[in-house]
């Protein structure tokens, strides 16, 4: 386990507050648990941190939860009894760091969220961990996760990075989070994917939640600077690393961006 000292001075060097750094090391431990788990082929990793953790290491934003898409047909029951029993195992076995499950997860019949609470070298803490059940719209690749701090060598199921773009543009849609506008103003500059296979599945992912897409102005409302404005610090600005362009850097430069790409 990496000590207090040492996740300080880390989290000076990147600026970011040591809570924020401490729980991002947890969280990779607790992927590689799950990755190490019976959960393994059962789930496909996608959201923010799969892009954190996966495909930009050391240029992303930091992310707070884990998020998962169910592959097969296992019921919530049997992955509960895995976060509770087998993934805190494999976290305390490997690195020492004592996890639980908080009880009561909330579940329904598409979605299961769960608390995982540690104890780490500063803090203690919870993550998050959401799991949903779908029709899956998009393809999964067997990835291994660049070295970061001590976590040993292992791969992950986890969602291509046009099916990540394509969500990630889908839920700007459905639900306007600043962190949505973000990574896909991020994904969009940095470009290193297959444009006209991640359009096609945006358009999937549409209709699969029936998500009317009816053309750019809909990703940005008149009023989106004012809406988004009071979520920058506690949304965004503590989860980066460096400094950040302005808000209407972003947003002006994501519109751009999209109009070219979903011409």
């Amino acid at each position: 386990m990496i000590d207090g000292k040492s996740l300080r001075r880390q989290a000076g060097k990147e600026n970011l507050d040591v809570s924020m750094l401490e729980k991002d090391y947890v969280l990779g431990w607790l992927l590689f648990a799950i990755a190490s788990s019976s959960l393994a082929s059962k789930l496909a990793f996608k959201g923010g941190t799969a892009l954190s953790k996966v495909y930009f290491p050391t240029r992303w934003r930091l992310s707070e939860d884990l998020d998962f898409t169910l592959l097969d047909n296992t019921d919530w029951k049997t992955i509960i009894e895995a976060l509770k029993n087998e993934v805190p195992k494999i976290v305390k076995g490997s690195v020492g760091i004592e996890v639980s499950l908080r009880p009561k997860p909330h579940t329904n019949p598409d979605y299961l969220q769960a608390k995982m609470k540690y104890k780490g070298p500063v803090n203690t803490n919870t993550i998050k961990i959401e799991i949903t059940r779908e029709k899956f719209v998009g393809d999964v690749v067997k990835k291994q996760v660049p070295k970061k701090f001590d976590y040993p060598k292992f791969s992950v199921n986890v969602y291509t990075l046009e099916t990540l773009v394509a969500e990630k543009t889908r839920a700007i849609i459905e639900r306007g989070y600043i962190r949505d506008y973000y990574d896909v103003w991020r994904l969009l500059k940095i470009g290193k994917f297959d444009k006209k296979k991640t359009k096609e599945l945006f358009v999937e992912k549409c209709n699969a939640k029936g998500v009317k897409f009816t053309g750019l102005d809909q990703f940005f409302p008149k009023d989106i600077i004012k809406t988004l404005e009071p979520h920058l610090e506690t949304g965004l600005t503590r989860l980066s690393r460096g400094k950040m362009p302005s808000l209407q850097t972003i947003i002006s430069q994501l519109r751009k961006s999209l109009e070219k790409f979903l011409k």
